[in-house]
């Protein structure tokens, strides 16, 4: 565990220096962003699909993105490129389930409270 005191300048050793270089850095790391706050660029996003998908040509896997407005979520597909397969599902189709549910049990007890 090392100690930051090459911050210390006028020779007095404050609180702060104290804390370990590993905490400090955790500490300011940035935080992602929720998806729901993001700002995305229709071409932006665009342009990731379309290298998605050739990216995943080379694999013999197409990918479908589809959007659940029950849960606000994007869902991917992995496909099997000859049969179209669903291969994997994120998330999963119990995960979309559990979700809707839990909003809408979030819902029930926000109304019984007012």
């Amino acid at each position: 565990m090392a100690i930051d005191i090459s911050a210390v300048g006028d020779g007095v050793i404050k609180a702060e220096h104290l804390v370990p270089s590993n905490v400090k850095a955790r500490q300011s790391a940035p935080r992602p962003v929720p998806a729901e706050q993001a700002d995305f660029e229709p071409r932006e996003i665009e342009r990731s699909v379309v290298a998605l998908e050739q990216a995943m040509r080379h694999f013999n896997r197409r990918i479908s993105l589809n959007y659940n407005r029950e849960i606000n979520r994007v869902i991917v597909k992995v496909l099997d490129g000859e049969s179209e397969r669903v291969l994997k599902e994120i998330p999963t189709a119990e995960i979309q389930r559990l979700i809707a549910r839990i909003r809408e049990t979030i819902g029930v007890l926000v109304d019984e409270q007012r």
